[in-house]
């Protein structure tokens, strides 16, 4: 009898239990209204300082926020409705009372709404002590992977070596940032600044390449577009941006902290630096390079290169070298009139590498 007593005693208390928290809903619904007001303003401001401080990091270039600031911002923009529909629900509640507003008059629609409340007060303490822990010293950023334009994919060159070991020497010089490569089409420069810029992938692994094709018919838009998604500028802070002054500023601000190597291949006519946002190497003590190809000799002064190297022809051995490299030995050797002929169609090709490549893969036809 008593073990029954005690049941029933126990039953008693968890039912008066759950009757006081369900009815704590439509009596807290007041309180809990206006603390949960109080605690998504204060959370709102919390993310919006977050996102003040991402949005300068990543703007410029200098990292992007953590996966972990990103879940926590993802997860309040996704209750923000819920919340607001809730506040708007609960004021609807605490108007809509009887007896001097003692009372609601919906007792049922209270109780979903007190609910609910309490449910979303729970939610927005639990993300503003999430939010506490970013503070001035806790990273809400990291930077991001290294960008640039990693290696490229080249065939065996021939001939270049001696050229390669100027330009080299000239990179390394601390008196240097402008380096010209002129000679006429096809000669090799293209090849040679690709070669250029495998070697400072492997070289000066703390710079940043960045290769960039501006051609005859340059664009400045695309030309600036190139140049920033190498230097790390992401579209949203990109597209932001009102004008080609307010990119071009914005890529400054990138570059101007970095080491990096400019590429501009195929130039045509002198590109001004400063209209790209590209600090020009003299003002970093010349510890940034660019270096650009062009088959007019006269740009490497417009462009105020420092240094020029004119990109020749092969000469006659070194054409016959590069010709049989892309002939291949199998063609080669499958007939003995083939080298004479081979020795014949290199002399025809003068010393252009271009041609000479050309016409060597065609024999494999």
């Amino acid at each position: 009898m008593e073990q029954v007593v005690e049941i029933i005693w126990d039953i008693t208390k968890y039912l008066c239990g759950c009757a006081k928290q369900e009815a704590g809903f439509i009596c807290e619904l007041e309180g809990n209204l206006q603390s949960l007001e109080h605690e998504w303003n204060m959370l709102a401001a919390k993310k919006k300082d977050v996102e003040a401080q991402i949005k300068e990091v990543e703007g410029i270039g200098e990292g992007q926020r953590t996966d972990e600031v990103g879940v926590w911002l993802q997860s309040i923009q996704k209750i923000e409705k819920e919340v607001k529909d809730n506040l708007d629900q609960g004021a609807q509640e605490t108007e809509n009372k009887c007896l001097s507003k003692c009372c609601p008059k919906n007792c049922k629609s209270s109780y979903k709404v007190g609910k609910n409340v309490a449910k979303m007060l729970t939610e927005v303490d639990k993300l503003t002590a999430e939010g506490q822990r970013f503070g001035k010293d806790y990273q809400i950023t990291h930077k991001p992977p290294h960008k640039g334009i990693g290696q490229i994919p080249l065939d065996g060159t021939v001939g270049q070596d001696l050229i390669f070991d100027k330009v080299w020497s000239r990179i390394e010089a601390n008196n240097v940032g402008v380096i010209g490569l002129y000679g006429t089409g096809g000669v090799g420069k293209t090849t040679l600044l690709k070669k250029i810029s495998n070697e400072l992938g492997k070289r000066k692994p703390d710079f940043l390449v960045i290769w960039v094709v501006v051609s005859k018919e340059r664009n400045l838009d695309a030309i600036m577009d190139n140049i920033r998604k190498s230097a790390g500028i992401g579209d949203v802070a990109w597209s932001s941006c009102n004008s080609r002054e307010e990119k071009s500023s914005k890529i400054l601000h990138a570059l101007e902290r970095k080491k990096f190597a400019l590429l501009l291949d195929d130039v045509w006519e002198r590109l001004d630096l400063n209209s790209v946002g590209v600090p020009y190497p003299k003002d970093s003590n010349f510890e940034s390079k660019v270096l650009f190809t062009t088959r007019l000799e006269d740009v490497c002064e417009k462009m105020q290169a420092q240094e020029s190297f004119k990109v020749d022809f092969l000469n006659e051995k070194e054409a016959l070298e590069l010709f049989y490299m892309k002939v291949g030995e199998k063609t080669l050797n499958s007939h003995p009139r083939i080298k004479v002929l081979a020795e014949e169609m290199a002399a025809e090709c003068r010393g252009l590498p271009l041609a000479l490549s050309v016409v060597g893969v065609l024999w494999l036809v």
